[in-house]
């Protein structure tokens, strides 16, 4: 897509690629910012607003870009564009509280990396403020949601649907 003999190249997309890309990383609100948060607090008492800046400011924003990305690839318009950016925020954030429930959870062996809790035992995660239990409800309730960001069911719709349909005909929109 952006390099200067793909097939199809359109340079408007190239520039929204860019551009989302750019955001993400390099703003207040997006990786820069939360990186600064997160070394800003450490050692310090952060609570659960500021947790979830950090969260979705870092891994949330370079998901989020990175599905908004497929879309703008695959010609969606902007309503498209911006149910992709609320599913990508969302399901952000879900990977964010399951990395932070693993790294309390799972072993060394089980993670193949040495857990935050024994890197950094001092960082903020979902689970030191929030507790085990209701973490793992916030990544569960992110999770469903995130499909419905993508397009909102009615209790009639969902009987009609297989649950992943949304998800697979985004995944197809992307590929196109």
């Amino acid at each position: 897509m952006l390099a200067a003999d793909a097939p199809k190249r359109d340079a408007e997309r190239q520039v929204r690629v860019i551009r989302e890309v750019a955001t993400a990383a390099g703003t207040v609100e997006a990786l820069i910012g939360g990186q600064m948060a997160d070394i800003e607090s450490e050692g310090e008492k952060v609570d659960g607003s500021a947790l979830e800046y950090i969260h979705r400011s870092k891994t949330g924003a370079m998901i989020a870009a990175s599905v908004v990305v497929g879309g703008i690839v695959a010609g969606a318009n902007g309503d498209q564009i911006e149910k992709l950016r609320a599913y990508g925020e969302c399901i952000g954030l879900a990977f964010q509280i399951a990395d932070d429930i693993l790294d309390v959870t799972s072993t060394s062996e089980q993670l193949g990396k040495t857990p935050a809790r024994t890197r950094r035992p001092t960082k903020a995660t979902y689970p030191a403020i929030h507790g085990i239990a209701a973490s793992q409800h916030e990544h569960a309730s992110l999770s469903r949601g995130s499909r419905d960001r993508l397009e909102p069911r009615s209790k009639d719709s969902v009987s009609k649907r297989s649950p992943d349909s949304s998800l697979q005909e985004a995944r197809e929109a992307a590929i196109l």
